[in-house]
């Protein structure tokens, strides 16, 4: 089975971490099931110099002269799993909508090159809508393809894709109503897409790399009142309004415990503002900014603390609860669409979204509870829920289904 990748976002020297969870699927099927050839369609996606941005004349005009930074290439990353590189250029979509075309071209090119290395395409695998779904949409009818997309939005759609009679723009709604099949990421992601598009999904959660994120096999310091051990919460998030790190800081000073240390990693373009929220709070001696993580330190992070807490507004599933879990961690979340799936009586504890009291008062309970949060259970569920073995096997599974449907349809 050849199966071509197409992911709207995925790692770049610019931004390492967007679109990892694109990554880390596509690896883990390689890894997994070697008689999969897989072939990853990129044309700079988080690339800056293939981005062209409305005010930024003088760089645009550097960026247009230079263009293409490098040839078209490819990179075999394993012996089954190459990614194939057709830069193409982009820019908002108010302007020849944003280069959509010259994008779709350079994915036809990369599958042109992936097919005279592995043979006939069977299956396209976009991961969101748009762009990547319509982009599959279109080789779709042009090779007569089944395709199947991803959606990873949250909230779903975003604001830029609907319009001014706020109904979804035909480029997100006409992929996922096309498509062979749709993976929702939680059972509300999946309740979401159905009632604004009319399409039933599978929900399939986002994976989490089970050999990257690993419990600390030191043993744990246990916590109790008269123990002065101090208390680790580790947080993860963009520095952004959707993960509520506000809620955060405010439960941090309604707490005012000086035996519990905060460690906050993640970057955005809110960060200065809320390490001064933390400062007028006087919460800061608490907190340690720790900027943003690569995968390796986000792991450490996560064997070294007690637990995990993020208040997020609204999450689609939120992979960073399953990466605690992975680690053995018990974590705090709220009830805002995607952790209802994944916080269980065992692991943590959920409360209302823009609950600064509700959230101390799980902490402090969290703590004063701390040894009945058995880690090897909560890896466990991990590994039967999340994990790259259990979450590949559904993909694959979800594979066969649609390519013998196209082809039974193909004689119909």
């Amino acid at each position: 089975m050849n199966v071509f990748f197409i992911p709207s976002w995925y790692p770049s020297a610019d931004e390492n971490i967007a679109g990892i969870f694109h990554q880390e699927l596509i690896h883990a099927m390689a890894a997994k099931y070697p008689m999969l050839n897989l072939g990853v369609s990129l044309w700079g996606q988080k690339s800056e110099t293939n981005l062209l941005w409305a005010k930024d004349h003088f760089k645009n005009i550097i960026k247009l002269i230079r263009f293409p930074t490098e040839p078209p290439h490819e990179h075999k990353v394993l012996d089954n799993l190459r990614e194939y590189h057709f830069p193409a250029l982009t820019w908002s979509d108010k302007f020849l909508k944003g280069n959509i075309r010259g994008i779709v071209k350079a994915s036809e090119e990369n599958l042109k090159k992936f097919e005279a290395a592995f043979g006939k395409t069977t299956l396209i695998h976009a991961q969101v809508a748009f762009p990547a779904g319509y982009i599959a949409m279109h080789l779709a009818e042009s090779y007569r393809l089944p395709f199947i997309i991803t959606e990873q939005m949250s909230p779903f759609p975003f604001g830029c894709y609907y319009t001014r009679r706020q109904q979804i723009m035909d480029k997100v709604l006409l992929p996922m109503q096309k498509a062979d099949a749709v993976v929702a990421i939680s059972p509300h992601a999946a309740a979401d897409i159905q009632q604004k598009t009319g399409v039933k999904p599978v929900v399939i959660p986002n994976l989490v790399d089970e050999n990257l994120f690993t419990p600390n096999h030191r043993e744990q310091p246990q916590i109790n009142a008269q123990e002065q051990t101090i208390f680790t919460f580790f947080t993860l998030g963009r520095m952004v309004p959707q993960k509520g790190i506000p809620d955060l800081l405010k439960a941090i000073s309604i707490m005012s415990n000086n035996k519990v240390r905060f460690r906050i990693g993640g970057n955005g373009a809110q960060l200065q503002e809320y390490q001064q929220l933390a400062k007028e709070l006087r919460a800061d001696s608490q907190i340690e900014w720790l900027g943003e993580l690569s995968r390796e330190e986000a792991a450490e992070e996560f064997r070294n603390c007690h637990a995990f807490v993020l208040p997020s507004v609204h999450e689609s599933m939120g992979v960073v609860y399953a990466e605690a879990l992975a680690s053995g961690k018990p974590v705090i979340a709220t009830r805002c669409g995607g952790p209802e799936f994944i916080v269980k009586e065992h692991n943590g504890l959920l409360v209302d979204v823009h609950a600064p009291d509700q959230l101390a008062g799980a902490m402090k309970y969290l703590m004063a509870h701390y040894s009945s949060y058995n880690p090897t259970i909560i890896r466990d569920d991990f590994m039967a829920r999340f994990s790259g073995t259990a979450i590949s096997r559904q993909i694959y599974s979800l594979y066969k289904a649609v390519v013998s449907g196209h082809q039974e349809s193909l004689y119909v």
